[in-house]
C-alpha cells in the first residue's frame, strides 16, 4: 500500500521517467524549436542588442579601419508558467501500481510540448500587434532602421504581405527573391534566403506547398498529356504544418539558416530549469492541501516567455480579410535603440 513512508520515494524514479516520456512523444512532433532561440537571464528582463549590418571583408592597405555598427536594443521580459492537477489520496490509496498516477504524470510532458507549440505560433499570429527592435510590428509592411536620434537608415522593407497570396510557383519564386533583396541598414544585402514554409495542416496552401515540394513535375504541366515539365521548387523548401495561432489562408515562410537569427526570442531564467526542461515538482501528505483537502498537488513550473525577434528571418502573407490582433498591453516591449 502506498503509505507515507514509502511514497513518492518508491515511484519518484518512475515517475521522472514518465514525465520525460510524455514530453518526448509530443516533442517528435513539433515544431516551436525550429523557430525560437533561447536568450537566458537571471533577472525577470534583459536588454537584447540587433544589428542592422553583416561584418565583411575589406582591402588592407596599410591601416586598419574599425567598423562601426548600429545598435538596435530591445528590452524583454519573462513571466511565470505552471500546470498543476490534484489527485485524491483515495485515488493513490487505491492504486497499489502506481498506474494511475504515472499517467497523470506522463501527461505533465504531453500538455509541455503541447502548450509551447500552441503559444510560440499564438505569439507569431501577435506579430502584428506586438513591436520589434526596430520600432514596427514584428508584421509589418513598413519597417526601417531607426537609431537613438530618429534618424531612419537604409530603405523601406516589408514582412508583411495581404491579399493574393497563394501558395503557388509564381509567389514561391517572388518569395525567395524577397529574401535575396533584403538589405542592412547600409543598403547591402545581408545574404538571407528562404529555407522553410510555415502553413495550416489541412489548408489549400497546405497541399499546393506538398505539391512544390514533393512532385517532380510541376502540377499544371503534368495535367497536360504528353507534357513532363521538371519541378524546380521539389526539395527547395522545408514544409511545416502547423496547427495553431494562424488560420487556413495565412501562411509564413523563414530562413532559420542561422541559429542565432529568429522570429521568436525566448527568455528564460536560468536558476530554473528553463524553458526547455520544465521544473517538475510534487507536493506531499504534510501540505496544506494534503491535509484540508485529503488531495496531493502535482505539477511542472518555469519562468520564460516569447520575445519579438529578428523580421527579416520571417515573411507573413494572408487574405485580403486578415484581421489584425488587438494589441495586447502585457505583450508590448520597450525599445531603446541608439548607435
Amino acid at each position: 500500500m502506498l503509505t507515507k513512508d514509502n511514497f513518492p520515494q518508491s515511484l519518484a524514479v518512475d515517475l521522472e521517467v514518465a514525465y520525460k516520456e510524455g514530453r518526448e512523444e509530443v516533442g517528435s512532433n513539433v515544431m516551436y524549436n525550429n523557430i525560437i532561440r533561447i536568450v537566458p537571464t537571471t533577472s525577470n528582463a534583459k536588454q537584447e542588442v540587433f544589428y542592422g549590418d553583416k561584418g565583411r571583408l575589406r582591402r588592407f592597405r596599410g591601416e586598419r579601419q574599425p567598423k562601426a555598427f548600429y545598435e538596435y536594443k530591445q528590452n524583454m521580459t519573462l513571466d511565470d508558467w505552471e500546470y498543476t492537477i490534484s489527485v485524491k489520496r483515495t485515488v493513490l490509496d487505491d492504486d497499489q501500481s502506481g498506474g494511475v498516477l504515472r499517467n497523470k504524470v506522463k501527461n505533465f510532458g504531453r500538455v509541455i510540448e503541447s502548450s509551447l507549440e500552441a503559444e510560440t505560433f499564438e505569439f507569431l499570429h501577435n506579430g502584428t500587434s506586438i513591436t520589434g527592435f526596430d520600432g514596427k510590428q514584428l508584421f509589418h509592411k513598413f519597417h526601417t532602421y531607426k537609431d537613438s536620434n530618429g534618424v531612419d537608415h537604409g530603405q523601406t522593407q516589408s514582412n508583411l504581405h495581404m491579399g493574393g497570396s497563394q501558395l503557388d510557383a509564381t509567389i514561391l519564386q517572388l518569395e525567395m527573391a524577397h529574401y535575396a533583396e533584403l538589405v542592412s541598414d547600409m543598403g547591402k544585402p545581408i545574404g538571407m534566403r528562404l529555407t522553410d514554409i510555415f502553413v495550416k495542416r489541412g489548408s489549400a496552401n497546405a497541399k499546393s506547398a506538398r505539391e512544390l515540394s514533393n512532385s517532380q513535375f510541376t502540377v499544371e504541366a503534368s495535367t497536360v498529356k504528353g507534357t513532363m515539365t521538371t519541378n524546380v521548387f521539389s526539395g527547395a523548401f522545408k514544409l511545416n504544418e502547423f496547427d495553431y495561432g494562424f488560420g487556413n489562408t495565412e501562411w509564413f515562410s523563414a530562413d532559420l539558416s542561422d541559429p542565432e537569427t529568429k522570429p521568436v526570442i525566448v527568455l528564460s531564467h536560468s536558476v530554473s530549469p528553463g524553458f526547455n526542461n520544465l521544473e517538475y515538482t510534487q507536493r506531499l501528505e504534510d501540505s496544506y492541501t494534503g491535509f484540508m483537502r485529503n488531495e496531493f498537488l502535482f505539477g511542472v513550473f518555469g519562468r520564460f516567455d516569447w520575445n519579438p525577434g529578428d523580421w527579416r528571418c520571417i515573411n507573413l502573407h494572408g487574405s485580403s480579410a486578415y484581421t489584425f490582433t488587438p494589441s495586447d498591453s502585457s505583450s508590448q516591449r520597450t525599445l531603446y535603440p541608439n548607435v
